[in-house]
């Protein structure tokens, strides 16, 4: 009789921390490999919001137990819901609207950050590529005298870094960020190793507008554009975010490579394309726009003709303006200052 009451009570208790551990997981938000079926089927999601700053969200990243995230402020706030967000280090704002504000984590857990500043004459500006440890202190690692565009760390200890320069007259219209013209433009990419305290130049030609690292710590750049003069058309011009776009007004100029061997991958990209985040199974999920069905989050697989991702709040696919994978589940920024994940 006591031994019955005995496993019926252990029973009971795996059963209610078993259900424990679902209800966590459910209401941590669908994971990536979920959301792509949801995709495919057509299905409405549900968008939480877990944190709202004071300016707008214009880099997210995660290192697995914490969000951090970059307002235009400059201001990177460390997030771990339903915790109290922290105010994690100030950065201060991109001193030129010609470069970015842009996050990585790297191998050791710290935070890897652009910190930008001008001169006191207003003059030429400077990016320097920082780590954060984890008491907030920021540390310099390199500095890079050209527009910044994006930022990755990879799992050895590289750090990538794509900029752009430009010669001769740009202009450039601000909300949403498009570029008008320019003379001529061309992009660089960096590598920086941890180890050896090493920068050195990788690429140059087309602009790279992204970078992502892969679970099997593959390198994916979106490139855009070629190297030369840029005349965007306003009218074709479409924007995926309210951030990094301005770049990207031609979807037939876009491509995505593996960096080590300079394949390209993903032959069917949206229209417009800004970042994006590739799922173990080699499947994309990225910040696009076309002129079917506007900007949003895009499922691209193979050769099939990208996806929407449909929100149930349908405000929200023209407001996005970063994003990041954490825990495996699609968190993303807004320019009024809100992070949310997606359910």
């Amino acid at each position: 009789m006591h031994n019955h009451r005995f496993f019926l009570a252990l029973s009971l208790a795996c059963a209610l921390v078993l259900s424990g551990i679902l209800f966590s997981c459910g209401d941590n938000g669908i994971s990536l490999s979920d959301l792509k079926g949801e995709i495919q089927r057509g299905s409405s999601r549900l968008a939480q919001e877990i944190f709202a700053a004071d300016s707008g969200i214009v880099a997210l990243a995660s290192n697995g137990k914490y969000v951090y995230a970059a307002t235009r402020k400059g201001d990177v706030w460390r997030i771990k819901y339903p915790e109290k967000p922290i105010l994690f280090a100030s950065l201060g704002t991109c001193s030129s609207e010609l470069s970015f504000q842009n996050l990585a984590v790297l191998p050791d857990g710290r935070l890897c950050a652009v910190k930008c500043r001008q001169d006191a004459a207003g003059g030429t500006a400077t990016n320097s590529i920082v780590a954060i440890d984890e008491n907030g202190t920021i540390q310099e690692l390199f500095n890079v005298n050209e527009n910044i565009l994006c930022l990755a760390a990879d799992h050895t200890g590289k750090i990538y870094a794509g900029t752009w320069i430009n010669e001769g007259k740009i202009s450039y219209g601000i909300n949403p960020y498009h570029l008008a013209s320019a003379e001529f433009v061309m992009g660089k990419l960096y590598e920086y190793n941890l180890v050896g305290k090493q920068l050195t130049e990788i690429y140059t030609g087309a602009l790279p507008a992204w970078i992502w690292v892969g679970d099997n710590n593959t390198t994916y750049v979106s490139l855009w554009g070629d190297r030369g003069p840029v005349q965007p058309d306003r009218e074709e011009h479409l924007w995926a975010d309210h951030y990094h776009s301005f770049w990207l007004p031609y979807s037939e100029r876009i491509k995505i490579i593996d960096l080590a061997n300079q394949d390209t991958v993903f032959r069917k990209l949206p229209s417009s394309f800004a970042s994006f985040i590739i799922g173990s199974s080699g499947f994309l999920l990225g910040l696009a726009a076309t002129k079917e069905d506007g900007p949003g989050f895009y499922l691209v697989e193979g050769e099939n003709k990208p996806i929407k991702l449909k929100f149930q709040d349908s405000n929200l696919e023209k407001n996005i303006s970063a994003m990041t994978l954490h825990q495996n589940v699609v968190y993303f920024g807004t320019p009024l200052g809100k992070v949310l994940r997606i359910k």
